[in-house]
C-alpha cells in the first residue's frame, strides 16, 4: 500500500504551541489540521515496511503489536472526538470502542488482558487501516467547521497521544526484531565505512547556579498549549554553579567508553 507524508510547515507546527489567536481563528485552524495529518501520516511511514505478521508480534508482556498501536491511536480520535463532538458521526465499528481501549476504565466496558493483543488476529490488518482511513476522512471533516474550545485541547491531547505511541511502536518491533533469531532489522541500510569519525571540537561552558525553575509554564488559557501532567506545575530548585562540557556523543565513543570501563580491573571501595 502506498503511503504519502505530510509533513506541517515550520511556522504550522510553532503555531500549535505558540498561536493565541481566539477560538476558531484561521492560523490556528490550519496549523491544527496541518499538524493533524502530519502526524497520522508518521505512523503511517513508520509502519509502512512491516508486513501484516510483522504487526502482529508482541514479544514480551509489556510490549504491543504494532498493528494495535495504529488501531488504538484512532480509536482515541473516533471516542474523545468525533462521538461526542461531530453530529450524526457513525462509528465505523462498534466493538473497537472496546476493543482497542487500553486502560480508560471510566468508559465502563471491560478492557481486553494487554498481553493476549498478539491473539487478535481479526480485526485484519488491512480492517485497522480501512479504519484509520474512515477516522482521518471524518477528521477532516470535523475540522472543516469551527471546534470549540474542549475539542481542540483534545485534538492537540490526542496528537501527542499517537507521537507517544510511535515510540512505543519502535522500542516494541525493534525488541520483537532483536528476540528474533534471524535478526532481521527495522530499517537495513548500509553501514558508513568511515573507520574514524571525526570528533567534535569540545568546549565548556559556566551555569550560574540559584534559584532555578524547572517544568513547563503552561498556559492553561490556551487550548493548543501542552505539555504531560509530570511537567507542570513548575517546581523550584536550588542548583550550584557548575561547568558543562559540550561534546557530541556517538555511539562508536560510548562503546569504546564501556569497553573500557569493563576491561578495567575493579577498584575496590
Amino acid at each position: 500500500m502506498a503511503q504519502t507524508s505530510v509533513t506541517a510547515t515550520p511556522g504550522q507546527v510553532g503555531a500549535i504551541q505558540a498561536d493565541r489567536c481566539r477560538v476558531g481563528s484561521d492560523a490556528r485552524d490550519t496549523a491544527i489540521r496541518s499538524k493533524y495529518k502530519a502526524v497520522r501520516s508518521a505512523t503511517s511511514v513508520l509502519a509502512a515496511s512491516m508486513s501484516a505478521e510483522d504487526q502482529m508480534v508482541q514479544s514480551c508482556p509489556d510490549a504491543s503489536p504494532m498493528k494495535w498501536h495504529q488501531a488504538h491511536t484512532t480509536w482515541f480520535f473516533e471516542t474523545f472526538v468525533l462521538r461526542p463532538f461531530l453530529k450524526e458521526y457513525k462509528a465505523f465499528r462498534e466493538e473497537f470502542h472496546w476493543l482497542f481501549n487500553s486502560y480508560y476504565n471510566s468508559l465502563g466496558q471491560e478492557i481486553p488482558d494487554k498481553g493476549l493483543r498478539s491473539a487478535f488476529s481479526r480485526p485484519s490488518l488491512d480492517e485497522i487501516l480501512a479504519f484509520r482511513a474512515h477516522i482521518d476522512q471524518e477528521m477532516d471533516r470535523f475540522l472543516a467547521g469551527v471546534a470549540d474550545e474542549e475539542a481542540t485541547r483534545r485534538i492537540v491531547l490526542g496528537l501527542n497521544h499517537e507521537q507517544q505511541h510511535q515510540e512505543l511502536a519502535l522500542t516494541d518491533i525493534k525488541h520483537a526484531f532483536f528476540s528474533n533469531p534471524l535478526g532481521p532489522s527495522y530499517m537495513a541500510g548500509p553501514l558508513s565505512e568511515e573507520k574514524d569519525p571525526p570528533v567534535s571540537k569540545l568546549t565548556w561552558h559556566s551555569f550560574d547556579g540559584g534559584l532555578v525553575e524547572i517544568g513547563y509554564p503552561l498556559r492553561a488559557e490556551d487550548p493548543l498549549d501542552f505539555c504531560f501532567d509530570n511537567e507542570t506545575p513548575p517546581p523550584q530548585r536550588l542548583s550550584r554553579s557548575l561547568p558543562h562540557r559540550t561534546w557530541r556523543k556517538t555511539n562508536r565513543l560510548f562503546w569504546l567508553h564501556m569497553t573500557t570501563v569493563m576491561e578495567s580491573p575493579r577498584r575496590s571501595t
